[in-house]
């Protein structure tokens, strides 16, 4: 019985885990996201929240020395900007997103070299 127990304890501890990192995840993944990240002429940004909410996207060079553009979003649930990236030098760069307390960062490069 005991045995059981710990087994069906180590099952629901295992599965409690995994649904909490998953959500984790997803909603990181679900909130801002790239395409494609590596870029020659356009970089589509995707902004999606559970409910509307009013942020902010800023594009900074890799090192945040350089702040490149700012776009303030208000109210939003959902949310897509294509950023022209052909006056940017090749090199990777960042995305910032601030809503409220929450703050979320992604990458991408501009290559304009032929694979």
């Amino acid at each position: 019985m005991r045995l059981l127990l710990t087994a069906i304890f180590l099952i629901a501890t295992q599965t409690l885990f995994a649904q909490n990192h998953k959500h984790e995840g997803e909603v990181r993944k679900e909130v801002l996201h790239l395409f494609p990240d590596t870029a020659k002429t356009y970089v589509n940004i995707y902004v999606s929240f559970p409910q509307a909410k009013s942020f902010s996207l800023s594009i900074y060079d890799y090192r945040y020395q350089s702040w490149i553009k700012e776009v303030k979003v208000v109210a939003r649930k959902d949310y897509q900007y294509s950023l022209d990236v052909t006056k940017l030098e090749n090199g990777k760069y960042k995305v910032h997103l601030t809503a409220d307390r929450e703050q979320y960062d992604e990458d991408f490069v501009v290559s304009r070299y032929d694979k």
